[in-house]
Parts: C-alpha cells; structure tokens; sequence
C-alpha cells in the first residue's frame, strides 16, 4: 500500500543538490537558494536527515589551515552528482556562478565527516553539470550533462573504478542515447537505465529548439552496449530535472519540467524493466507540489523526497522564471507499518485520542498549535524591533530571531542607558563622517552592534548582514577564519591590546557587479571592559571597519586624511607635492622638489617601483598609462611607512597618488600583487646593450654643456628621451634591476659586450 506518509517543513532550502542515503540518514551536498550569494567562493554545505528523529541538522564547515588543504574541500556548487561506495561519498562535476563547471572528483568519509581529493588517472571526464551519476559495485558510472570546455551536450560514458582511481572512457556500441542534460540514470542488475532530460533537435549544440524524449534508453554494462527498446503504448511526458529511484527490482519516476509545454509535473510513473512497460502509481495521502531539480533518496522501504523549486502560486503554473524554492520533505512509504497506518486513519477521520496509548497519538494538532503560538510570538517580537515598518515587513522568521538575538547580546553586555543605539539614533550626520562603521563583538565573536552605515561600505544593511550569521566569521572570508581566530584571541588575553585583521567581507550582488568583487576591510580594535570586575559576559570587542582602497576612484568616497599627491618629469624627480606630504612623510614640500622618488624608497622595494616606473615610461602609448604598487617609503626620521601608490603618466609627466597603509592592509595588497618581471638576461643581454647604446649615441649631449631636466611642458612625447637620461646619468642611490641582478652599471654593460662581440 503505498502512501505519503510524512510531510515535513523547516530543512535546507536548496535546489538542484545532490543527495545519498547512509544507513538511516540522507547526507544532502550543496544546491542552491534564490537570492544567495554564489559568486564567492565558499565551502560546500553538508544537511544531514536523521529518518528515525526526523530532524535536520547542518554539519560545521572545515577549518582549513593551508591552500592546499583548501583544495580538499569542493566550493558551493550546483547541477553536481554524489553518489555512495562503501563508506565515501564521492562528489563530482557541478558548476558555480564564479569558477564555471568543475571535473575534480572529492570524497567525504561519512564516518569522520572529513574531505579529501583521491589521485586519479587515465582519461578524465570534461567538466559539466546536469550529469547523472550511478554505481555498480565499485564503479561509479558518469552519463551525458553539458560539457563546459565544448559548450555542447553529451552522450558519452565514462567509468571510474574507485579499486584502482582510474577513468575510462566507454566505446559503446549500438545506437547511443541522445546527447541530454538533467536526465537521470538508475542501475538494476547490470543495466542503466536513461530516462529523460534535455537535448537538441539539431544535435549536440544548444540551438534553442529544446526535445524532451520520453523512451527509455538502456545500457548493458557487462558488454558495454546501447540496447534497443520496443515502443510501449502508454508512456509519461518527457521531461527533466525529475527524479528517479528504483524498488523491487522496478524503475520509478517523479516530478520534473518540460519547457516545451511550459508544465511542472508531480506525477509518479513506474517502469517494468521485464515487461517494458509503464503505469502511472496513484499513491494514497497527500503528496508534494509539482516540482523540479528536487532530491530522491530511498531509506529501506521510504523515500525521502525534499527541497526543489516550483511557479510561485501567485504567477500560476507554468511560468519558469517566478519560482519559489522549497524546505519541505515528503517520505513516501511503500510498506507502511500498522502504527503508521493507525496514526493516518485517526488523523483522517477525527478520531478521539485520549483512549490511545501515549505513543501513537497523534500530535499533529498540538504541533499545528504550538506552532501557531511561536509564529505569533515571532510577530509580536518583530514589533517590539526599533526598525522601520517596511524593514519589518521583509522579515522573514529567521530574519527576526537573528535580530532579537543581537538585541539580546547587547543588553547583556551594555547596563542601561549605554546600549549601543540601534539605527539612526546614533546620529546619521555623525556616522557620515566616519571612515567606515563600527562592529562590537561579544567575548565569543558573536555579533553585537553594527552601525547601520555598514550599508555604505558593503551594500548590505544590517539585516541582511545577520543573514549570513550571527558572528563575525560569518561574514568574513574563511581563508582568514584561522588567522582572525588567534588575533581576537591574543586580544582578549590582553584586553586594551589594539589588533587589527584584514579581509575580504561579504557584499551585496550588485556591489560586487559594480566593483569586482567583495569589498576588503581592515578591522581594526581591542577588548575593553564594560563593567567592573571584568569576565567573558562584561568585556566586548570594539572596532571601526574600514575599506581598503583598491583604485583612486574608490577613494573618492573615503577618508582624504591619509592621501598625499605629487607630480614627477618622467625620470620620477619631484616638481611638485601637496603640502600633506609633511604629515606623512615628514618633508616639507621644498625639500622633495628637484629630488627624485627612488630617495625616498626602501632599498628593498626599488625593484617594484623601478617595473612601475619602467611599465610608465615604456608602455605608454596613444593616451594615458597607469600603474599600482605597494611600496614602503622612509620617512624624514627614517621610519618606514607603507604606501599604496597609483602612477598615471599624462604626456611628458607623471602623477602619483598616496595612500598611507596599516602594515596588515599593505601584507594583504602586496599578498595580491603581481611581481615585477624578472629584468632581461642572457642573449637577450647583447640586444638590450646595442639598444642602449643607440640611445645613448642619439641622446649624449656635448661635452660642456651642462646638463639640465626638461619641464613637463617640454618634455617629449616618447619617453626614451627622460628615461635615457635617467639610465645614462642615474643619481648615485640608484641601480635599476637588471643592473642589479647582473652586479654592473651600464656603462660596464657597454664595454663588456662590445669585447665579447670582438672576441
């Protein structure tokens, strides 16, 4: 008698997952949730569905410690497969909106909950999504989906045998099933069956004229060949991103979409491998919406069916682009228990209860009440929130529990009257003039405050920060997560002890559209005590997040107070400089003009600024050039002071613009910063000589004259003129780096080469 028997809400939202089922419990990989962010790079997220409890948990992400170690572990992904051999999952293919489609195979041991990456050889596969993925014994077998590098749908079978890790490609014979993605491939016995899924009328290539085949197609894995099937009277509509599981020996179908009719489908089909026909299976009880790119795991007798989208119900059934996502979970029972069906039929005719032993009553009514009574609790704690009616109407559940709890944490930490204020009672004016916005930490690194201009530096408010979690880490990139964690715990050791941290900070879409990427913030605070005598529950970690500015134009909208501007002939000596320079440098702005840039530099960085300089003068052709460096510049007390420095050369001049850096603002810029080209060796070395002495004939200027810097205006527009110049009279601080690296100056260079060319 077969039955939904189970209806659940409250799990993962995901669509397009993969799933398995270990023993009593299903292990859900991935997918994705309209409206999250899948353009940065994070670990993949592991639900975990105990069947017996019937309760969801999510398994804490892995530290990772080295970026070796972070290859171990594949990133959010969707359109993947993972299927169960022994006690490893293996997880392969699967795209992301960043990185594109994936061929790295991952495994996950469901018994230590630990990812590693296997050594594997022979012919591997293309990367793709929308694959079906199917084992038999120890081989995993990997069918159709749409191949990335060859932007075409496949039809080929690859096999990997986990005895040895070795791919192979299938020579199938016979006549091949058609080149599909999203279809679905099941194992009886020793033959796949191919149901379904999404092909071209014309062929591999995706044309936009989309066939939906609903013929069973069945390969024989013992002789490696396509068998024909007979055609069947009664057949399902084609259709993909179903469902598809076997029982008893028989294949069963269910759910999917088919564009050509614009139709979502909740139907369940079953095939008869023997007969070679299909019936379509009534199931009794109340069943899912129809859906697609859902989950299908089979736990002994039940299938756990959960997650998917569908059409909003507001935009009807049929259109593809208003979906909605789901956190259901169905079980469907082909052998219900008589307790099971005791239950049903109490439930279903309104029985009384209280003559029924306590362990099958039904509680679906007092779980229906008790969830009333939470959702109105909810509500009314959403109107004691001190946020906007409008925000408050865009909250969702978890929204307002995330709220409360940072509401809470402050309380805690912050006595009366000296809670931190919650929106715009801070001030707007005053939060406008801050270089970026406040974070207060609790001992634990749970969120407690953020100042609502945080909206200003990543696009997200508050709230939408919450939604990613409830501590700082949450919000951080994990790549970091190790390094934040022992500096906030060094803090905390020492409270008034100031730490700062660098890191990329999740963003808003449309920010990272605009600018390229996450948004890098230097968070930079201490813990302090707010009450007497201090302890975990009275001391919180104060901080001002700031931006890293990554070009000139960002910063526009920062603070001016750290930025300094000169302007150079194109061999770098000063003509001019703003008069901040003292307050940064220490130098007042006549004693920088007439003298050059390199005098400034530490000695160890003048080969970064000498490829800047060189990239400038050399590379400039129609219109402006520009250039960026992070350099470290001495100061008149011959301290040292980071500076990220934007070079732009307009004509027969250069301008500079200068940032002053924290040290862990400059180790991260300079962790990302390309490195200066090597400077030419070998038999390039007899070209670059004869070159430089060109220049140096075309450019020598006669004896007596004296020698004298051109100014801007009569500089020319080829830069060989200024920089000759500087190579051939270079200050008495200053080797360029291929001098360097050869251990002579030029005119060494010059009287070498010349020997060896007349030996």
């Amino acid at each position: 008698m077969l039955r939904w028997a189970v209806h659940l809400e409250g799990g993962p939202r995901r669509v397009n997952h993969a799933a398995v089922a270990v023993g009593h419990k299903v292990y859900s990989f991935g997918g994705y949730c309209s409206g999250e962010d899948y353009e940065t790079l994070r670990q993949i997220d592991v639900h975990v569905f105990n069947a017996v409890s019937l309760r969801w948990i999510k398994l804490p992400p892995v530290w990772t410690n080295s970026r070796d170690h972070v290859r171990e572990v594949p990133y959010m992904r969707y359109g993947h497969s993972a299927v169960l051999i022994d006690d490893t999952v293996y997880i392969w293919g699967g795209r992301n909106d960043t990185e594109g489609a994936c061929n790295v195979l991952y495994a996950f041991d469901v018994n230590t909950h630990k990812w590693f990456t296997p050594k594997v050889s022979g012919m591997v596969p293309g990367a793709r999504d929308g694959h079906s993925a199917c084992v038999l014994a120890k081989s995993m077998f990997i069918f159709g989906g749409y191949e990335q590098l060859a932007d075409c749908f496949s039809n080929d079978i690859h096999k990997l045998d986990t005895t040895n890790m070795t791919w192979t490609l299938i020579s199938a014979k016979g006549t091949p099933a058609r080149w599909r993605d999203f279809h679905s491939a099941t194992i009886i016995g020793t033959k796949m069956y191919v149901f379904g899924g999404r092909a071209d009328r014309f062929g591999p290539f995706h044309s936009n004229n989309e066939i939906y085949c609903n013929r069973i197609k069945v390969f024989d894995t013992e002789t490696n060949s396509w068998l024909d099937s007979p055609p069947t009277p009664v057949l399902p509509e084609g259709r993909r991103s179903h469902s598809a599981f076997s029982y008893n020996g028989e294949l069963y179908v269910f759910g999917g979409y088919n564009a050509r009719l614009n139709r979502h489908f909740h139907d369940l089909w079953k095939f008869n491998p023997v007969s070679l026909s299909w019936r379509k299976i009534e199931p009794k009880g109340k069943g899912p919406c129809p859906r697609r790119r859902q989950c299908c795991c089979r736990v002994g007798d039940k299938i756990i069916l959960f997650g998917g989208t569908s059409p909003s119900p507001e935009e009807g059934m049929g259109d593809e682009f208003d979906l909605m996502d789901h956190s259901d979970l169905y079980i469907l029972d082909f052998s219900p228990s008589l307790k099971t069906l005791c239950k049903l039929a109490v439930i279903q005719y309104s029985l009384d209860q209280s003559c029924l032993p306590h362990d099958i009553r039904s509680t679906k009514s007092a779980s229906k009440a008790r969830r009333d009574q939470i959702n109105a609790e909810l509500q009314a704690l959403r109107s004691l929130l001190p946020i906007s009616a409008q925000e408050k109407e865009r909250l969702s559940y978890l929204h307002t529990m995330a709220l409360v709890c940072l509401r809470l944490r402050g309380a805690q930490l912050f006595p009366p009257g000296l809670a931190p204020p919650a929106g715009p009672a801070l001030g707007t004016e005053l939060l406008s003039l801050l270089p970026g916005f406040l974070l207060v930490l609790s001992a634990d690194s749970k969120l407690v405050y953020i100042s609502e201009n945080v909206a200003q530096v990543l696009g997200l408010s508050v709230v939408e920060l919450l939604a990613q979690g409830d501590t700082v880490f949450d919000i951080l990139d994990g790549r970091v997560g190790e390094d934040v964690h022992k500096k906030l715990l060094l803090a905390r050791e020492e409270p008034g002890r100031e730490v700062t941290f660098v890191s990329e900070m999740r963003t808003s879409k449309a920010f990272r559209l605009q600018h390229g990427g996450n948004r890098v913030v230097a968070v930079c605070g201490r813990f302090v005590a707010l009450r007497w005598p201090p302890s975990p529950s009275t001391t919180a970690f104060l901080a001002l997040c700031t931006p890293v500015v990554q070009s000139p134009a960002d910063g526009e909208a920062a603070s001016q107070d750290d930025v300094f501007q000169s302007m150079h002939l194109l061999d770098m000596t000063f003509i001019d400089v703003t008069e901040s320079v003292t307050y940064h440098l220490g130098y007042h702005r006549e004693e920088l003009v007439g003298q050059s840039w390199y005098s400034l530099l530490h000695p160890e960085d003048a080969d970064l600024a000498a490829a800047q300089h060189r990239a400038l003068a050399l590379g400039a052709g129609a219109g402006p050039a520009a250039g960026t460096a992070v350099l470290r510049a001495l100061r008149k007390d011959r301290a040292c002071t980071w500076l990220r420095v934007w070079a732009r050369r307009d004509g027969g001049c250069i301008t500079c613009t200068c940032r002053c850096l924290r040290e862990e603002e400059a180790a991260h810029l300079r962790a990302r910063q390309p490195r200066a080209a090597a400077p030419p060796a070998g038999r390039d070395l007899g070209r670059l000589a004869e070159q430089l002495r060109a220049l140096a004939d075309s450019l020598s200027p006669p004896a007596a004259a004296p020698r004298r810097w051109p100014r801007p205006e009569e500089a020319e527009d080829d830069a060989s003129v200024c920089l000759g110049n500087s190579l051939l009279h270079p200050p008495q601080f200053l080797r360029f780096p291929f001098e360097q690296k050869i251990g002579c100056d030029i005119p060494s260079v010059l009287s070498r080469v010349s020997s060896l060319q007349r030996c």
